[in-house]
């Protein structure tokens, strides 16, 4: 099980790592300085040219995960498929060039208000690559998860059960290498809002 809690020392331990703390900030393009082992002053950038309307609830930084090469980056309010809201996911190497832009197929999806890495994912034609999972909790009034390379190329597209409208399917995600966790905290099964877990092979 890995771990990720701030510590009393304004620290950060991941997987007993000790690295710089995070520091969120927003100045109307939406930085944040992210420390790793290596460099305690990378900055991630929205990557736009800074103007009120494509910046506006952006939410740069509402969902962060990393692989060993890659940054991703969650903006789940912008605007990246033409409505607010339609969300978009940044990913970015870790010195914090080189960024690629992910989005959804369009519509108010909240795509990239989560997101997680997986170091090698196994898919079902037998390719073995680093991926990451975004989530999109609006997507088709259902929600969807997209599960992408470390180049931006979208790999698969994973739909919840039928009859799942209103579940927030994609609400949050973790990436292993065999297996996407997705959690529907909207579920209705056991309850009102009683919630799910669904585990989906990729």
């Amino acid at each position: 099980l890995r771990t990720f809690a701030e510590q009393p020392t304004g620290t950060i331990n991941v997987s007993g790592e000790v690295i710089e703390r995070q520091e969120f900030s927003y100045d109307g393009k939406g930085p944040i300085n992210v420390g790793v082992p290596f460099s305690y002053t990378d900055t991630y950038d929205l990557g736009l040219s800074g103007s009120l309307a494509e910046t506006f609830i952006a939410q740069f930084g509402s969902a962060i995960a990393a692989t060993e090469n890659k940054v991703i980056i969650g903006a789940p309010g912008n605007n990246g498929s033409g409505s607010y809201y339609a969300g978009s996911a940044y990913i970015y190497n870790h010195d914090g060039t080189g960024i690629t832009t992910v989005t959804s197929d369009g519509g108010t999806d909240y795509f990239g208000t989560s997101v997680g890495a997986s170091t090698s994912v196994t898919l079902r034609d037998g390719v073995y690559s680093p991926a990451f999972a975004v989530g999109a909790y609006q997507d088709q009034s259902q929600g969807r998860v997209y599960v992408f390379d470390e180049s931006g190329n979208q790999l698969v597209v994973i739909d919840p059960n039928p009859n799942s409208f209103g579940e927030y399917f994609g609400w949050s995600v973790a990436a292993g290498s065999e297996r996407i966790v997705v959690g529907s905290p909207r579920d209705d099964d056991n309850g009102t809002d009683s919630g799910s877990v669904s585990v989906a092979a990729v």
